[in-house]
């Protein structure tokens, strides 16, 4: 079958082309028109050009002005020859014949030149990237079809050259601009790209000429992004599928083309052409280029995208693998052990850094005489609302509140009270910290205890039974001002504290279940009599045998004091 190429010459000189190969082309200055010429003296419906098998006619539409082959006026549809000219009016149409490249089976998806939505009328063609990247890769021919095949090579070439220069998306974009307009001509370019953080999003990244901002149709957007077909209009002012864009439709009747960025990992987004049909009207052969640009610069940008995912990847990994050092020397390089007692400690992080941590640090109180006083051990555990970075900038700001109240020799309830009204200024209502104080007295053997709002702690006597130490006042931070009530508790020989994180506890297997208290509870109970590090071992072995491979959910801290039999 043959394709017939119209070029079209517009009363102001500019030249445009049209190809067909079956069926009929209405011609006429009417929206319904297939071919809408803008043409002062043009009829309504001027003429139709018709394909009878491999023949091609015009007819006239009883027209004002009449219809003129080779400039004689005709009264009865016409053959028309490669060669021949049609004037209508003050527009006249050069007639060649285009060899066609076979095809053995039309796909199904493809839209023919002049198929309709609705009552349109609009010549709109639609065809799947993938046919037209696969007829590109068999395309040959001889003569100028040749030609034609060697200039595009040339210049996708000279672009996959271009672009694997660039270092960057926004260069790959105007080199792809730079060459839509050397080699399609548009008046008007725009590229979309979807946002990497919503892929619901489309966003206008580049344009020429610089600064504009168009909307684009949701039906364009859909066939091209969506089906992954390239798409071309001849006369979007009569296609009512772009009524909703209507800053495309602003300033004249316009040609429209629009590819999709896409490759096998999907679609990132698509580049839109446009012109004034007086200017230039696409055709079939630009919309082919136009997707082999678009495939070369949708492969560009995917790994210039990778690329920099992967570069901020192991920035942030390398940020948070420094903060992790910087919290690590916040926590005690050496755990004090006063005599008679053994204390050990330990933080794992669910991610790089951690909202938990614990503090042990040794001080002297005051005498009652004004003089030196005895030793005592001030142990913290807290657990800050959150995980990741976040929750680690407020641990170390917790830590620091809390370690120049104590070494001011502030009692526990009073380190708390202040700790809470330090927070809840300097921090959102949202982010706030459990946590529990314990001022051990070694010499008389007594804990002054505080809870904030934090998981009771376990005291587990001598003889097995179990004390869970409640909170006495609410997280710090949570309210502007809490009041603290520490409670003195005795350690005697053989008893043991347990203070915790709600990692521990909830702590899943891979069918939902938590370790839960009950669990830690009969651990501590069933090893009181064992060395703390003995304690902590068990404990590590029994998450890991309970979790079966689950990722950690949470941080974990737990610090374990034991006062040695006597």
């Amino acid at each position: 079958m043959s394709t017939y190429r119209l070029e079209i010459t517009l009363p102001g000189g500019a030249t445009f082309e049209r190809r067909f190969s079956s069926g009929s082309l209405t011609v006429g200055r009417a929206p319904g028109c297939d071919l809408v010429l803008e043409d002062a003296f043009l009829s309504r419906q001027h003429a139709r050009f018709t394909i009878d098998g491999d023949l091609l006619r015009v007819e006239d539409l009883d027209s004002s002005n009449g219809t003129l082959v080779n400039d004689q006026e005709i009264a009865e549809p016409t053959h028309l020859a490669a060669g021949d000219h049609v004037r209508l009016s003050d527009t006249r149409i050069a007639i060649d014949v285009v060899a066609a490249r076979p095809r053995a089976d039309p796909p199904s998806d493809v839209i023919d030149v002049r198929a309709k939505l609705g009552d349109s009328g609009a010549m709109t063609a639609l065809r799947p990237m993938r046919e037209i990247l696969d007829d590109e890769a068999e395309a040959g021919g001889e003569g100028s079809d040749l030609a034609r095949y060697a200039t595009r090579l040339k210049l996708l070439n000279h672009l996959h050259r271009d672009l694997g220069r660039a270092l960057a998306v926004g260069e790959v974009l105007e080199l792809v601009l730079d060459g839509a307009f050397d080699h399609l001509q548009p008046e008007e370019a725009l590229v979309f790209l979807v946002d990497e953080d919503c892929e619901d999003d489309l966003t206008l990244v580049a344009s020429r000429p610089p600064g504009l901002d168009q909307a684009v149709s949701e039906t364009l957007r859909e066939k091209v992004m969506e089906h992954g077909q390239a798409a071309l209009a001849v006369d979007v002012q009569s296609d009512e599928r772009f009524d909703e864009a209507r800053s495309l439709l602003s300033s004249s009747t316009r040609s429209l083309m629009a590819a999709p960025l896409m490759d096998a990992e999907g679609c990132q987004g698509m580049i839109v052409l446009l012109s004034r049909l007086q200017v230039r009207a696409f055709t079939e052969e630009d919309l082919e280029l136009l997707a082999s640009i678009a495939s070369a610069a949708s492969f560009r940008v995917r790994n210039l995208r990778l690329a920099r995912v992967a570069a901020d990847r192991e920035r942030l990994e390398n940020e948070l693998r420094f903060a992790r050092r910087i919290q690590m020397s916040l926590l005690p390089k050496v755990i004090p052990q006063p005599d008679g007692y053994r204390i050990l400690a330990a933080n794992t992080p669910s991610r790089t850094v951690s909202g938990d941590y614990y503090q042990i640090v040794e001080r002297r109180v005051a005498g009652g005489d004004g003089g030196d006083g005895e030793m005592e051990t001030a142990l913290i555990i807290a657990d800050v609302c959150g995980k990741g970075t976040a929750a680690a900038l407020l641990t170390a700001s917790l830590e620091a509140v809390c370690a120049a109240l104590l070494q001011a020799g502030n009692g526990a309830a009073e380190v708390f009270v202040e700790a809470c009204r330090f927070l809840h200024q300097r921090t959102p209502p949202d982010k706030f910290a459990t946590a529990c104080l314990a001022l051990l007295s070694p010499q008389v053997g007594t804990v002054s205890f505080v809870n904030a709002g934090h998981n009771p702690p376990l005291l587990i006597r001598a003889d097995g039974e179990v004390e869970e130490l409640e909170a006495s006042g609410f997280p710090l931070g949570m309210v502007p001002e809490s009041d603290y009530d520490a409670v003195d508790h005795e350690l005697a020989p053989g008893d043991l504290l347990f203070l915790f994180t709600d990692g521990i506890v909830e702590a899943e297997n891979p069918d939902g279940e938590e370790f839960g208290l009950d669990r830690l509870r009969e651990l501590c109970v069933t090893r009181r009599t064992e060395t703390p590090a003995e304690i902590a071992g068990a404990l590590e072995g029994a998450l890991e045998t309970f979790t079966r491979g689950e990722p950690q959910g949470d941080d974990r801290t737990y610090v374990v004091i034991q006062r040695r039999p006597e």
